[in-house]
């Protein structure tokens, strides 16, 4: 699909009709749900300012260095996302957005919340080398909800992971491979995260934990990890630059009464 005399950055913007991330570059479809597809033009240089904070693998030197790993990243083998073979060019592939639910605290689609601190970040690729993921090891800081089997406790580590990365290939070509709206929290920041064993693409993972969106607190302040929705969703609006208390007392709040409404 890639030829050689391209020598543009190709940007593949995918709108789903129903698969939540339809994979263009294999011209698969689906006849399920579709999830939100407003998509907003960046700048060049919000583009370099987001693409600064992805992890990065090389393609050539990645090994499976466990069973742990191995089991993890087999799930990934189910899109091909990477045509390292076809084309020298670098590539920017992005895919839909993905949030589903309209409240600025998606607490009913998230087993685990937290607040913790991104001490590490990796990207790995799928067993079969065709697509990418990132991992983050948290240290968490405050558990604010844990319906799930495993048990956790302030000062551990936890691990969440979500689709995209940069790969980069031995040519010094890079594909940056990316979920239209996501952004991927930093290494030394502290977040608000919302976590969750139901993965878009791959279903329920018992061991494994996707991201499903986070909020950083830097001085006093609140700044949404996400941007979906073309920055109109309430995820990117409602807490933006607010004072980081408002959100920790409406995070509190709303667990302790589920059906309370949320302050405007």
């Amino acid at each position: 699909m890639f030829k050689k005399k391209n020598k543009l950055v190709l940007v593949i913007l995918v709108i789903f009709i129903d698969l939540p991330f339809l994979i263009i570059l294999q011209g698969q479809t689906s006849n399920e749900s579709s999830y939100p597809t407003a998509q907003s033009k960046t700048s060049k240089r919000s583009t370099d300012n987001i693409k600064k904070d992805f992890p990065y693998v090389d393609y050539a030197n990645e090994q499976v260095v466990n069973e742990a790993r191995a089991i993890k990243s087999e799930k990934y083998n189910k899109y091909k996302v990477l045509e390292p073979d076809i084309s020298e060019d670098n590539k920017e592939v992005s895919f839909a957005d993905w949030l589903t639910t309209t409240s600025p605290l998606p607490l009913a689609e998230s087993q685990i919340v937290i607040l913790g601190k991104v001490v590490a970040a990796q990207a790995h690729l799928s067993a079969n080398k065709n697509s990418v993921y990132s991992e983050f090891e948290i240290e968490i800081e405050k558990i604010f909800k844990n319906s799930g089997q495993e048990k956790f406790e302030n000062g551990k580590y936890i691990y969440a992971e979500r689709d995209g990365g940069i790969v980069r290939f031995p040519s010094g070509k890079e594909t940056w491979y990316l979920v239209s709206g996501q952004q991927m929290p930093k290494v030394g920041s502290k977040y608000v995260f919302f976590l969750t064993h139901k993965f878009p693409l791959y279903g329920y993972q018992e061991q494994d934990l996707y991201l499903l969106t986070g909020y950083e607190l830097k001085n006093g302040k609140v700044f949404p990890l996400d941007n979906p929705g073309g920055g109109t969703h309430p995820v990117a609006t409602f807490y933006k630059g607010k004072e980081e208390s408002i959100l920790l007392d409406d995070l509190q709040n709303a667990l302790e009464k589920p059906t309370s409404v949320l302050p405007k």
